[in-house]
């Protein structure tokens, strides 16, 4: 009885190391994870990788999301949109000193009037 619980921890340390290197993940830290911790480890190896990887359009192969350049058939991604600048900065006007003892002021208005009425 002994010898069939080793077994099944022996073989799912294997399936562990098999699916874990197939999804490019180390295949000998699986296998041990999968002998020290049977068939959790075979069950945490099943689950899908969420948002790391994304599928090439032109060879349809799994790769890193960050990745600009397939490795497989060397299709170049887009580069993604810059963000929006504009909420962010006053476009088209430059700021001074002035500019900012406006806002500074406007801000302690604003902060006045709320905690009067709060």
């Amino acid at each position: 009885m002994e010898v069939f619980f080793i077994a099944i921890w022996l073989f799912c340390g294997i399936i562990a190391g098999v699916i874990a290197n197939r999804k490019g993940r180390s295949g000998c830290g699986w296998f041990l994870l999968g002998i020290l911790l049977g068939p959790f480890a075979f069950a945490v190896a099943l689950l899908p990788d969420i948002g790391l990887t994304k599928k090439c359009p032109k060879c349809a192969e799994e790769i890193k999301v960050k990745a600009v350049v397939c490795r497989f058939c060397g299709y170049e991604f887009p580069p993604p949109p810059p963000p929006d600048a504009s909420k962010d900065v006053i476009v088209g006007e430059k700021i001074t000193q002035e500019t900012i003892d406006e806002l500074w002021k406007k801000r302690e208005e604003a902060r006045r009037k709320y905690y009067k009425n709060g």
